[in-house]
């Protein structure tokens, strides 16, 4: 790309990887070439990206919490679109059956063969 922000447009990571390096490394030299009477908390520079954190994770928590309802309105789409409920609903099931097999197999074969592995008891 032709500038950084061309970077984040074409998700192109390895650039984007790049400029935050060189950020973060611009960033520490700015940290030890601070005088004395100066506080790193008071450089406008880490207040600003103290601040940016603050709303990337908020964005982040309200993207999580939207999720599932994106995710159901998905579904009901899905579903809605379809002229056989029956055979959705047997589908569906199946999956749901499925992912509960899944769990509780995990469960028991991996997480209680790693206690047993690990600790040497019975982890029941």
């Amino acid at each position: 790309p032709n500038n950084f922000v061309g970077a984040f447009t074409d998700a192109n990571f390895l650039g984007v990887i790049v400029l935050a390096t060189a950020i973060a490394v611009a960033l520490v030299k700015l940290e030890k070439n601070t005088p004395d009477d100066v506080k790193w908390t008071r450089i406008l520079t880490i207040q600003i990206i103290q601040e940016l954190v603050h709303v990337f994770m908020m964005i982040i928590d309200w993207i999580i919490f939207v999720t599932p309802f994106a995710v159901a309105s998905l579904i009901a789409g899905a579903i809605g679109e379809r002229s056989d409920l029956g055979e959705v609903f047997t589908q569906l099931g199946w999956l749901v059956t499925a992912t509960v097999v899944g769990l509780v197999t995990q469960f028991s074969v991996v997480y209680c063969g790693l206690y047993t592995g690990f600790i040497r008891s019975n982890p029941f």
